[in-house]
């Protein structure tokens, strides 16, 4: 399409407007400033407002704009990115006006917490243990989503986190890919259980430790240099996750120097698991 060859004059603070005379297109569309798609790959027809024509939808669907977010992350797409797509989309498409920045979300299932605690309480029962207490004492995620509806999960491992004082359980779907792993904590002990220098660790909170350190005293080492990691970013309600690749290797707690590939940017994370870090504030 000739028409957009020369797209970088129609850059303004707001917005680009895109418009090609030749198709004869009277009706103008605002694209979707934030979008929730559900495949693999990111069409434009993800980014329409409800009130598209279906032909512009029909032909919009076959411009792919790139991959889709992993689970429970967010990708920023840029002006640009959309008119270097454009320039190669079919004839036929309408007026659009795109935002300076458009971010586009994984759409998935909400995991329920009763679905997870059940895993917890069979993973305790198991070992001979009992928790006894509501959902509501568990420390949550903000979100747990899946690929599925209603996907079966398990306990992938259980440590004691010394730092908070309190057993961690590292959660994820039994079917890999629906969903990233996730981590839910044991209740917050009383404030005496963990000052008392008395009080044994694995008594800080009503579920007792299951897993020791090792033989040692020394925690197992967890993520090591070249091993691919998924570090979560987590601001208020926005939780976002990448992968990554670990620089250094770490042990739970410790923090570790890791790589996103994607922009080349090194980062310093926490590790949560195995393959799973927090980037450190």
């Amino acid at each position: 399409m000739k028409c957009l060859s020369n797209h970088a004059r129609l850059i303004s603070a707001v917005s680009w407007l895109l418009f090609c005379p030749q198709l004869g297109a009277t009706q103008t569309l605002t694209l979707l400033d934030e979008a929730r798609v559900s495949g693999e790959v990111i069409r434009l027809s993800d980014l329409l407002p409800p009130k598209a024509p279906h032909e512009v939808w029909r032909a919009c669907r076959t411009v792919e704009l790139g991959r889709s977010p992993m689970l429970g992350s967010i990708r920023v797409l840029a002006p640009q990115q959309i008119v270097h797509h454009l320039t190669e989309a079919p004839a036929g498409l309408r007026q659009f006006v795109i935002p300076d920045r458009i971010t586009v979300r994984r759409a998935g299932h909400l995991i329920r917490r009763e679905a997870a605690g059940e895993v917890i309480s069979k993973f305790l029962r198991e070992r001979g243990r009992s928790d006894g207490l509501p959902i509501t004492a568990w420390q949550w995620p903000g979100t747990m989503e899946s690929l599925e509806k209603d996907p079966s999960l398990e306990v992938e491992e259980s440590r004691w986190d010394g730092q908070r004082h309190r057993q961690q359980f590292v959660l994820r779907c039994v079917t890999r890919p629906a969903c990233s792993p996730f981590v839910v904590y044991a209740p917050e002990p009383e404030p005496s259980a963990v000052d008392s220098p008395l009080r044994d660790a694995s008594q800080a909170t009503h579920i007792p430790r299951l897993e020791a350190v090792g033989e040692s005293g020394v925690s197992p080492v967890l993520t090591r240099a070249g091993q691919r990691a998924t570090m979560r970013i987590e601001d208020g309600d926005i939780r976002i996750s990448i992968e990554v690749i670990c620089l250094q290797r770490g042990r739970l707690g410790q923090q570790i120097r890791v790589l996103d590939p994607a922009r080349r940017r090194v980062f310093r994370a926490t590790v949560l698991a195995s393959n799973l870090l927090r980037m450190s504030s």
